[in-house]
């Protein structure tokens, strides 16, 4: 892992350091304590005003252990940003701010995670969490980013369910077609990105279904979920499926759109695929927004 730049911006009296990133604030909890943490050599301190302060380059702006209270009194939060007066050598006093952001170690973070979590939405597994600080390399316990597997499943192009205005609905991204048959079924745990699972993940993974969304659940058992009745025609049986983790409570891992289409709507559309695939003349017939 490469060591992170200190970004460093002076604007009038004040200096933002560290720029968008953040310093780890629990070294005394950290794998390695090699976090890095502000100085004064960091926002260079002139020789004068460190000598009249009795202060070195190394030494820190803010003692840590009082930028620790500062984060607990600010509670619930996960970042805090901290602003710390200096006087400099001068007459009359010349005062300034720094500016820096602190979080916890990443590096604490480990176990079962929702995919839904990762900015990216992707599942991943990762042998040791990260602390992602500012100059830390800290590493921790092993972090399973869980999900379905974007090789298996596809990404909706509906920017909107307009029939279901429910947050839950608006952010499943995921979803599934898959065309009837007599007793057919789908193996939900085949969807998921397993890169590095072990027994104890195996054993506590579940999936939740709901039929058309907001219509009567859906049986999973043993992560097969069931195609259930015949659908007609052009109307689909939609199931809306959620991964939880036995030991996360409510927690939703990840979500998917499954689409259970009738052979016949299959049919008809191959159908129009082979009638119109070769001639292309009455796309010309379109109106502008969809030829």
């Amino acid at each position: 892992m490469g060591v992170r730049e200190i970004l460093v911006t002076t604007m009038g009296a004040k200096t933002v350091l560290g720029g968008d990133g953040w310093f780890c604030i629990s070294d005394a909890y950290c794998v390695s304590g090699c976090c890095a943490w502000p100085t004064y050599g960091m926002i260079g301190c002139d020789a004068l005003t460190l000598s009249m302060h009795n202060l070195q380059p190394a030494d820190p702006i803010m003692p840590k252990q009082d930028a620790w209270q500062i984060f607990c009194d600010r509670q619930p939060c996960a970042e805090c940003v901290i602003t710390q007066t200096l006087s400099h050598a001068a007459f009359p006093p010349i005062y300034s701010k720094v500016i820096f952001r602190v979080r916890q170690c990443g590096a604490l973070s480990d176990g079962v995670r929702g995919a839904e979590s990762d900015p990216a939405h992707t599942p991943a597994y990762y042998p040791h969490a990260a602390c992602h600080g500012i100059q830390c390399e800290c590493l921790g316990a092993p972090v399973w980013l869980v999900g379905f597997d974007h090789a298996k499943v596809n990404t909706r192009n509906l920017s909107v369910i307009a029939s279901h205005a429910e947050e839950q609905y608006q952010n499943t991204s995921h979803c599934l077609g898959i065309v009837w048959g007599d007793g057919g079924s789908t193996n939900l745990f085949n969807l998921l990105c397993t890169d590095g699972f072990t027994d104890d993940i195996r054993t506590n993974l579940y999936f939740t279904s709901q039929v058309n969304a907001k219509g009567a659940k859906a049986e999973v058992q043993n992560h097969i979920l069931p195609f259930g009745a015949k659908p007609k025609d052009m109307e689909p049986r939609i199931f809306h499926v959620e991964l939880r983790h036995r030991e996360k409570g409510a927690n939703v891992l990840d979500r998917l759109w499954v689409t259970v289409n009738s052979l016949e709507t299959l049919t008809n559309y191959n159908n129009w695929v082979a009638a119109n695939a070769t001639n292309m003349a009455w796309a010309l017939t379109l109106a502008p927004p969809d030829s």
